[in-house]
């Protein structure tokens, strides 16, 4: 982490999770089935876990993975 610290993003300049849930369905008639869900720290996005449950119910995949530092998980779990 840079000692200035980082900018935050604006929400257009981050995928939706519709438009993540697309590459997704994309990916798995490509024969993925395994999704791994990462990137600083996804259980501060608001909504993550209705999208991890999209995730799973997506047809085609198998195992869905998250990378998580575990501060928020116990509050989340």
């Amino acid at each position: 982490m840079p000692a200035e610290g980082i900018s935050k993003q604006r929400c257009d300049d981050i995928l939706r999770y519709e438009e993540l849930l697309q590459i997704v369905r994309a990916a798995t008639r490509l024969g993925v089935r395994k999704v791994r869900v990462t990137g600083g720290e996804p259980l501060i996005r608001k909504g993550v876990l209705g999208f991890l449950q999209q995730l799973a119910d997506t047809p085609g995949i198998d195992e869905v993975v998250l990378t998580t530092n575990g501060v928020l998980l116990p509050r989340m779990a």
